[in-house]
C-alpha cells in the first residue's frame, strides 16, 4: 500500500516510492548485526522512512472574524445568522492579507483597500464578494491551518455561503462526520494537535498550560492575540485587521517554528503509523499504534484478532495497583529523603519500557501463548510466561524504532558535523519516535485499544520494577548513595566514577539495557513526598519542579508569582552556606503573603483560578468541578460557555463555595480556603530548607499583636 506522507514518481500507471542514496548501509548492518532478517528489513524500511526529506507544500493559516450583538458569545455555527466581518490569510509564500466587510464601523478609519502596516487590506461592499474571494486565494494552498476550526470557522464559513445563496460548487469546504476541510487541500485544525496528550509532553515539552491559541502561541513563540476590549463587531477596521491578522499569523507561526518542526513531526508520524495527515491530527495516540499495527499484519498477511478474541486467553492480571483506578501494579517509586543533597547525578534508562519489550520479547500474541512453545520465560514476579520461539510482532516493531532512536538520530541530532537543517531533521526524527515509544506499552493495558491485552502491559510494569530494584541493589553494593528512584531512573548523591561505570556494564551484560547519566544537579531540595522535588542544574540555567503545587497551572497569579519568587532565590544557592540568607527571605516573603490574606490585600483578579472547560458544560454528568460551576452560574447571567473557554473564579463564603470573578465582591473571599491553598503551595518547599507553615503563622500572629 501507499505509504501516507512519502513521496512517489509517477511511471505510467505505476506509482514508484522515491529511492534514498545514503551511505549508512554499513551503519545499519552494524547496529543490527545478530538481529533476524525480519528484523534488519524493518530497520532498512523505517529507514527509508527517516531519511527522506518532508515536502514543504504550498501552506497557509486562516482566522475568522464574525459580528455578534452579545460580548462573549459566539454565534451558532449551524444557522450562521450573522455577517462574516474578515478573513486574514498568513501563506508561506508571503501572504499577508486581509479581507474585510465595509461594516459601519470600518468606515469610520477612512481605509481604502491599502496595506496596513506589512498586512494587505481588501475591503468589500458585500460579504458574498468577500467569501468568494477567500475560497478563491485558498484554492492555491495544499495545506491550510486553523486554530480549532473545525468547531467553529470552517462550519460557520461553509452554513454563512449557503445563507447567502452559494452554490454547492463554489463553495471549498468539506463536511465531514466530525471535522471539516477544503476540497483539494489537506486541512489540519491545530488546536486537535496541540491539545493531543502525546505530543504535548513528548515532542513540545509540556510548555503551554492552556491549549487556546493564545495560551499556546505564548508559550512557544512568545507572541500572543491582540488585546480587545470590545467585541470585534464593535472595533475600528484597522483594529480588527490587526486582532485578525495576529491570530492568523501565530497560527501559522506554530507550523513554522523551528524550521517546520510541527509540519514535519506530522508528516514523520503520518509515515510511521499509516495514517493520513487529517485523521492523525485529530486522534489519540492508541489509534496510530493500532493503525501501524494492523499496516504490519495486513502486510505480512497475519489474521487481524478481534478484542475478545485476545482476551478469552489473556484477561488474567496478577498484580495488585497501588494507586486506585488503575488495574495493575505500575513502576515502582521509592520514598525519597527530606532535605536538600548537593551534587546529585540522575541515571536513566534509555527507553527502559520500549527496551523491556525488545529484549523480553513482550508482544500480544507472546505472552502466555495460546500456541504450543518450547523456549518459555516466565516474567519475575507476576508470573506470567512469554514465548521466545519467534519475534513478537511489538517486539520486532519497538525494539526497532527503540534502537534506531537511541544508536543512530538521538546521535545525529546532535552531531556537530551535520548542518543545522539536518541536525533539526534529525531531532524531529528522534522526536517523533519518542512520541510513539512512550506510549507503546500502555495502550495494551487500556480496554479502548483494539489489542488490548493486561499481561502485556502488566509484564512491562513488573520487569521494569525487577530491573529497578535489582539496579538499586547493585548500586549500594558498589557504595553508591541511591537518594531516590522513579519508574526509570535513580538519583545518587555525590558518585564515584569509577563506581558508576562499573554499575554501567553490569546493567547492560545482565539486562541487556543501557544506563546513562541523564543529569547533573547542583542539588535537589527533597520534600519527602514521591514524585516531589526542586532540582537545579550545575550551571544553575534550568530549574525542575516536580509535583510542588506552586507550579499547577491553575493557582491563582499571586501564588504562581510568589512561588516563582521562591524559586529565583533557591536558584541562587551555589553551596550549602548560602543557605541561612535565602532561608531567612523566603521566610519573610510566605509570611508576606499570610499576612496580605488575613488583611484581604489582594484584588479579585489576583485571587482568581483561572480553569478551561475541557468539554461544554453539559458534559458534565458525573461531577461538577468548582470551575463548571462559576460556569454555570455565568451561564445564567446569559453567558454562553463552550469547550476551550477560561473560567475565571474565585472561592467565596456560602453554599456553592464559588464564583465567577466578574459576579464576585471582595468581602465575600473565603479567607481560610486561601490559607489553606498557600500552605499545601509552599509547605512541600518549605520542609525541604526546614521551615514549618506553623512557624510562618506564629510569627505573623506574633507581629500582628504587636501591631507590625
Amino acid at each position: 500500500g501507499l505509504v501516507p506522507g512519502y513521496k512517489y514518481k509517477v511511471s505510467g500507471k505505476n506509482l514508484i516510492p522515491f529511492s534514498i542514496a545514503s551511505d549508512s548501509d554499513s551503519q545499519l548492518k552494524e547496529i543490527f548485526k545478530g538481529e533476524s532478517e525480519e528484523v534488519k528489513a524493518f530497520a532498512e524500511e523505517l529507514y527509508r522512512l527517516f531519511e527522506l526529506p518532508p515536502p514543504l507544500p504550498k501552506m497557509a493559516s486562516i482566522d475568522v472574524e464574525v459580528y455578534s450583538p452579545y460580548s462573549n458569545r459566539l454565534p451558532d455555527v449551524v444557522t450562521a445568522p450573522y455577517p462574516v466581518l474578515s478573513i486574514a490569510i498568513a501563506g508561506t509564500d508571503g501572504k499577508k492579507k486581509v479581507l474585510a466587510l465595509a461594516y459601519p464601523h470600518a468606515k469610520k478609519d477612512r481605509i481604502k483597500n491599502k496595506p496596513l502596516g506589512n498586512i494587505e487590506v481588501e475591503l468589500f461592499d458585500t460579504e458574498h464578494a468577500m467569501m468568494m474571494e477567500a475560497f478563491s486565494i485558498l484554492r492555491e494552498y495544499q495545506v491550510i491551518y486553523s486554530y480549532n476550526g473545525d468547531n467553529f470557522d470552517l462550519p460557520y464559513l461553509r452554513n454563512r455561503a449557503k445563507v447567502l445563496g452559494f452554490r454547492p460548487q463554489e463553495v471549498s469546504i468539506r463536511e465531514f462526520q466530525d471535522y471539516y476541510t477544503f476540497k483539494g487541500a489537506i486541512h489540519v485544525d491545530l488546536y486537535k494537535v496541540f491539545d493531543n496528550k502525546a505530543l504535548k509532553t513528548y515532542a513540545f515539552g509540556g510548555n503551554y498550560r492552556e491549549n487556546t491559541l493564545d495560551s499556546v502561541a505564548q508559550s512557544i513563540i512568545g507572541v500572543g492575540k491582540v488585546k480587545i476590549e470590545e467585541s470585534p463587531g464593535m472595533l475600528g477596521i484597522s483594529k480588527l485587521v490587526e486582532y485578525n491578522y495576529r491570530d492568523a499569523e501565530i497560527t501559522l507561526s506554530l507550523v513554522t517554528w523551528k524550521n517546520f518542526l510541527t509540519w514535519k513531526l506530522l508528516i514523520l508520524l503520518s509515515r510511521l503509523t499509516k495514517t493520513g495527515i487529517e485523521e492523525l491530527s485529530r486522534s489519540q495516540i492508541s489509534n496510530w499504534i493500532r493503525n501501524m499495527l494492523y499496516w504490519e499484519h495486513r502486510k505480512r498477511n497475519f489474521v487481524i484478532p478481534k478484542q475478545e478474541d485476545i482476551l478469552q486467553h489473556k484477561r488474567e492480571i496478577k498484580s495488585r495497583a497501588v494507586i486506585k483506578g488503575k488495574k495493575y501494579a505500575g513502576a515502582i517509586v521509592l520514598d525519597p529523603p527530606i532535605g536538600v543533597f548537593f551534587n546529585v547525578l540522575v541515571l536513566d534508562y534509555a527507553s527502559l519500557y520500549p527496551s523491556i519489550i525488545k529484549v523480553w520479547n513482550l508482544s500480544y500474541e507472546t505472552v502466555n501463548p495460546s500456541y504450543e512453545c518450547k523456549n518459555m520465560k516466565e516474567i519475575p514476579d507476576v508470573k506470567h510466561v512469554v514465548c521466545m520461539d519467534r519475534k513478537g510482532m511489538t517486539s520486532l516493531m519497538i525494539g526497532t524504532m527503540r534502537d534506531l532512536r537511541v544508536k543512530v538520530y538521538k546521535k545525529r541530532s546532535k552531531d556537530k558535523k551535520l548542518s543545522s537543517e539536518q541536525k533539526d531533521w534529525y531531532n524531529t526524527v528522534q522526536s517523533a519516535l519518542k512520541v510513539l515509544l512512550n506510549a507503546s506499552y500502555g495502550v495494551f493495558g487500556s480496554d479502548a485499544f483494539a489489542l488490548y491485552a493486561p499481561p502485556v502491559a502488566e509484564s512491562v510494569t513488573a520487569i521494569g520494577r525487577y530491573t529497578i530494584t535489582s539496579t538499586i541493589k547493585k548500586a549500594m553494593n558498589l557504595g553508591l548513595k541511591v537518594l531516590y528512584g522513579d519508574t526509570d531512573s535513580m538519583f545518587i548523591w555525590n558518585p564515584d566514577k569509577e563506581a558508576l561505570a562499573k554499575l554501567v556494564g553490569e546493567i547492560e551484560r545482565e539486562f541487556s539495557l543501557d544506563l546513562e547519566i541523564d543529569k547533573e544537579f547542583r542539588y535537589v531540595a527533597f520534600s519527602g513526598l514521591k514524585k516531589n522535588y526542586l532540582a537545579v542544574s550545575q550551571g544553575g540555567e534550568e530549574v525542575i519542579i516536580k509535583g510542588l503545587l506552586g507550579k499547577k497551572r491553575n493557582q491563582p497569579e499571586f501564588l504562581k508569582k510568589s512561588f516563582s519568587e521562591v524559586i529565583s532565590l533557591l536558584k541562587e544557592v551555589k553551596d550549602p552556606r548560602d543557605f541561612s540568607s535565602v532561608h531567612e527571605e523566603i521566610k519573610g516573603k510566605v509570611k508576606e503573603i499570610y499576612r496580605r490574606l488575613k488583611n484581604m490585600g489582594y484584588t479579585l483578579d489576583e485571587l482568581a483560578f483561572n480553569v478551561m472547560l475541557n468539554k461544554d458544560i453539559e458534559g458534565y454528568v458525573k461531577n461538577t468541578p468548582q470551575h463548571v460551576k462559576a460556569a454555570i452560574l455565568l451561564k445564567n447571567f446569559d453567558r454562553k460557555l463552550v469547550k476551550g473557554d477560561i473560567i475565571s473564579y474565585v472561592k467565596v463564603k456560602g453554599r456553592d463555595g464559588v464564583k465567577p470573578v466578574s459576579l464576585a465582591k471582595l468581602s465575600e473571599i473565603d479567607i481560610d480556603k486561601y490559607l489553606e491553598i498557600a500552605k499545601s503551595t509552599f509547605e512541600q518547599v518549605l520542609r525541604t530548607i526546614n521551615i514549618s507553615w506553623e512557624d510562618i503563622e506564629g510569627m505573623a500572629r506574633l507581629e500582628s499583636f504587636f501591631g507590625k
